[in-house]
């Protein structure tokens, strides 16, 4: 079950989508204006793991795509900014949201290749995020994404939510080279960006076009 703190879906044609959580209303991109699914985040709510000594804020992302072309499953997460304030309800991307103190950019261009047809459908989750506890800090944080530009979105919401909070070992494991679908790697750690760690049935790749699956 996934509980959201933003929901994102584009209105229309639109084959990008973008957004970022926050209790402010009128909200400014494609968010879901519910205060269920889009709203404010305390840091102190976001779960911590360990790995390896290094502690790291679990961060959840759940896609939709349909299945009914031969790369209609496919999504691309384009960009990924968190931005920390000591105040609630912000607005105004960027400069409203406060500080940026992580990017998926950070290391370089990059962007993450998404595949639904890995998981077991809506609400079960596509891809783990974790972001260094260290880099992280404040009262609220804001987190802005944007999906679609290489391979477009197509079909309902993309929630991000934090996991029900836990300690130990994390939720899946790091890079398995050894689980394989079409020859391409299932998971693939940007040793540019390692902060984006064992995304579930996700590329990272460079900003370049990728190859045809």
């Amino acid at each position: 079950m996934i509980d959201p703190f933003v929901r994102i879906n584009p209105g229309g044609g639109d084959n990008c989508e973008h957004g970022f959580n926050t209790s402010h209303r009128k909200l400014e991109f494609d968010e879901n204006n519910s205060a269920t699914f889009t709203h404010d985040l305390a840091l102190a709510d976001v779960p911590v793991v360990s790995k390896g000594g290094t502690d790291y804020y679990q961060f959840l992302l759940d896609i939709n795509q349909n299945n009914k072309g031969e790369t209609d499953h496919f999504l691309s997460l384009n960009k990924i900014e968190i931005y920390s304030s000591g105040f609630a309800g912000a607005s105004g991307y960027p400069g409203g949201l406060g500080a940026l103190q992580w990017s998926l950019d950070g290391a370089g261009p990059a962007w993450v290749w998404l595949d639904y047809a890995l998981n077991s459908g809506s609400g079960s989750g596509d891809m783990f995020l974790y972001v260094p506890k260290s880099v992280l800090s404040g009262t609220y944080i804001y987190f802005y994404s944007r999906f679609g530009e290489d391979y477009n979105a197509n079909d309902g919401f993309e929630e991000m939510s934090h996991p029900a909070r836990r300690t130990g070992s994390f939720a899946v494991s790091f890079c398995r080279h050894r689980h394989r679908r079409r020859g391409r790697p299932r998971a693939l750690v940007s040793k540019r960006n390692p902060s984006v760690v064992a995304p579930r049935g996700s590329w990272l790749h460079g900003r370049s076009r990728p190859r045809s699956p």
